[in-house]
């Protein structure tokens, strides 16, 4: 298999890891007692594993609390177990950044695992094939390819609306309500118009029913209705792609996915492209809901930087609608949602299938096991991050930090880096932004309604949806 390129960036963060990685292995194995743990391959398996549910009762709970437990007996690297038949190999170690360069490493696990859902889009897939796909389609998500489809504008559309509906609500489930946002946001980007949306929201939400991993495929089961949300949803998608191909519409985000080349020249099949369209929505939603959700719970609890937000975009004339707009005129916004991605990973796990046997802080990893990174962990590393488990957007106001792939980890690495990481990044500003425009400017701060209920932590990091917020003087 071609060895991915990488960036001199990425390069020099990878040589200051192999130099660390072998004395850091090294230096912990000898202080972890071992003999009383029950052993997998030559790695300890976390304790507290249970018949058929094996750990996801712990890790669901409060995952960072467990796998901190777990490291003061197995060290940085054991075995946990997501049910009874899926072991993963987990690494709590910066060095651990390697799995994701996909050298040693597939993604093969997603289609597998998620085979109705994944379909046909690049996430499920490696090599030539996924190299292609992503050349021919990643020009619509760069900052360039985002001005020219004005999906600022869309996003800014789709924030005042709901925004403007939470100001006359009183008080607002935090979690459903950032995620109806998010979905909004993405299906007026792909062009669907706003009458249609809550039957979009629907289908989408079917459609996730996917990730739960039972593959009883009867009616009224989670496969089966994900299956049918996935054939509603192609139908449609497959109508914008046709109306874009009559029209010649190269400009939209859709446009330029359609009209899109891989390195041969070729445009993406019928197929590939709504599989890859409906991975747009899919990928971002939860995710970039998550992060939005908890920015409002950390700006409840920090005066300073919600009135240095206000400050910033009290003065603002127009609302940017571009990444390097906003960053001019209110950058605290990018600060804000850095910060909270880093605290908050929402996906705190990244996973590989091993293909083939390598090397990693001094173990051999086997080939054909599961391996997973915890961006957890990575995310607070108190030797790259100073008081690493307090949120301090401050720490962003650097433009050179954030931007190795150590520190931007959260959007992955590697091959399958997110795609959609500037749609997010400008949707998180943004939403920081708009947030302050409508109530800051009333004298308004978000405020917690009673206790912070325990998060989710599977699949995804993200508020409860009992928490409850309000806004007020």
């Amino acid at each position: 298999m071609e060895q991915p390129k990488l960036s001199p960036e990425t390069e020099q963060v990878l040589k200051e890891n192999n130099e660390r990685k072998v004395a850091r292995g090294i230096a912990q194995s000898p202080s972890v007692d071992l003999s009383y743990l029950e052993m997998k391959d030559g790695f300890p398996v976390m304790p507290g594993k249970k018949p058929f549910v094996g750990h996801v009762h712990l890790l669901g709970r409060n995952a960072l609390e467990a796998l901190n437990a777990a490291k003061s007996k197995c060290g940085p690297i054991f075995w946990t177990y997501y049910g009874s038949q899926l072991p993963v190999l987990q690494i709590l170690d910066e060095a651990g950044i390697d799995i994701l360069l996909n050298k040693h490493t597939s993604n093969s696990y997603i289609k597998e695992q998620m085979p109705v859902v994944t379909g046909e889009s690049i996430s499920g897939t490696d090599g030539q094939h996924h190299r292609n796909v992503r050349k021919a389609i990643s020009g619509a998500f760069t900052p360039k390819g985002l001005t020219q489809a004005k999906v600022g504008e869309a996003i800014s559309t789709t924030l005042e609306q709901h925004l403007e509906a939470w100001h006359h609500t009183g008080k607002v489930p935090i979690f459903p309500k950032t995620k109806e946002i998010a979905l909004d946001a993405v299906f007026r980007i792909l062009g669907i118009e706003g009458q249609d949306l809550s039957v979009w929201r629907h289908y989408y939400e079917e459609f996730f029913l996917g990730m739960i991993p039972l593959k009883i495929d009867f009616p009224g089961f989670p496969a089966w209705r994900c299956r049918k949300a996935r054939g509603w949803l192609e139908r449609q998608v497959g109508q914008i792609v046709t109306k874009v191909r009559e029209t010649n519409d190269h400009d939209s985000l859709v446009g330029a996915m359609t009209f899109g080349k891989d390195e041969s020249g070729n445009e993406l099949s019928e197929t590939e492209l709504i599989h890859n369209i409906l991975g747009l929505g899919f990928a971002g939603s939860e995710t970039t809901a998550a992060v939005m959700a908890w920015s409002v719970f950390e700006l409840s609890r920090r005066k300073d930087i919600w009135d240095l937000l206000c400050e910033q975009v009290a003065q603002l004339e127009n609302m940017p609608v571009t990444q390097s707009e906003l960053n001019k005129q209110v950058p605290i916004a990018e600060a804000i949602f850095r910060e909270t991605l880093r605290l908050y990973p929402p996906a705190p796990f990244e996973m590989r299938k091993v293909s083939t046997e390598f090397e990693l802080m001094g173990h051999r990893i086997p080939q054909g096991i599961m391996v997973g990174l915890s961006l957890l962990h990575v995310s607070r590393n108190p030797e790259r991050y100073s008081h690493p488990d307090e949120w301090q957007p401050n720490r962003w106001f650097d433009e050179a930090h954030g931007h190795n792939p150590i520190e931007s980890c959260q959007f992955g690495s590697g091959p399958h880096v997110c795609l959609g990481r500037h749609v997010a990044t400008l949707e998180g500003s943004l939403f920081v932004v708009k947030l302050a425009q409508i109530f800051g400017s009333k004298g308004m701060q978000p405020r917690l309604v009673g206790k912070m209920p325990p998060p989710s932590f599977l699949p995804f990091y993200r508020p409860s949806n009992k928490a409850i917020f309000s806004f007020s003087g």
